[in-house]
């Protein structure tokens, strides 16, 4: 059965090429680019939940059976939940990395305005370079612009825990315990919710992909996958 990786906004499939080699050794892995993200040409409507989903069923419509594995890194879980949720027939298990779950209002006018062009500009100039070559031959700074507008949606439409709570695929939720955005008392919360799932926290970890400890991951998730 194929497994799946997604990427977290803002980012590509390389984000996701650790985990992929590991992974390899054990099961059929692909990834992929959600529209407008690592070179994808970026579509004139506007980024949302529903056609970063789409670009996953175009993806699992391509295997026989049509059925896959999901892990997603933060907005890729998300991504995964959504399918699990509205695509049950798609999808066999699902596991989250780092992935926020509790989306308001507040929430999201704090990250879109993180994530503006001109923001990430003065701030940190050596992220902006590395989105510029990330989603070459694309403009990053339409590709933040975008993702900056999608957060604000999602803070008044998003998943809310009666839905995530109708998910019955076996999912597993990581998260880092230091984790500011995808915050244990959060992910434990929906732990709690969800009637088939599991729960793993990666000690002194935070947010970021390329800072925790894949090989730890990989036993884990391994561990998940198959039993």
């Amino acid at each position: 059965m194929k497994l799946l990786l997604l990427h977290g906004a803002l980012g590509s499939k390389k984000q996701m090429e650790p985990l992929e080699t590991l992974l390899s050794d054990y099961f059929d892995v692909e990834t992929i680019n959600f529209s407008g993200h690592g070179g994808n040409e970026i579509p004139t409507s506007k980024f949302s939940l529903e056609m970063f989903t789409n670009d996953v069923l175009n993806e699992i419509d391509k295997y026989n059976p049509q059925k896959a594995n999901i892990l997603g890194y933060s907005l890729g879980g998300y991504v995964a939940l959504n399918l699990a949720l509205n695509y049950p027939q798609k999808v066999n298990k699902v596991i989250t990395l780092s992935t926020k779950l509790k989306w308001d209002a507040e929430f999201a006018q704090k990250e879109a305005q993180k994530i503006l062009p001109e923001v990430i500009e003065k701030n940190n100039p050596k992220f902006a370079e590395k989105l510029s070559i990330i989603h070459s031959p694309q403009d990053w700074r339409l590709i933040c612009q975008k993702t900056s507008d999608f957060f604000i949606e999602l803070g008044s439409n998003h998943l809310t825990e009666d839905d995530m709570s109708k998910i019955e695929h076996p999912v597993l939720l990581s998260t880092g315990d230091r984790d500011e955005i995808a915050t244990f008392p959060e992910t434990y919360h929906i732990y709690k919710r969800m009637a088939n799932s599991q729960l793993l926290v990666m000690p002194n970890t935070g947010h970021l992909i390329d800072k925790m400890d894949h090989i730890s991951l990989i036993h884990d998730f391994k561990r998940f996958l198959e039993f």
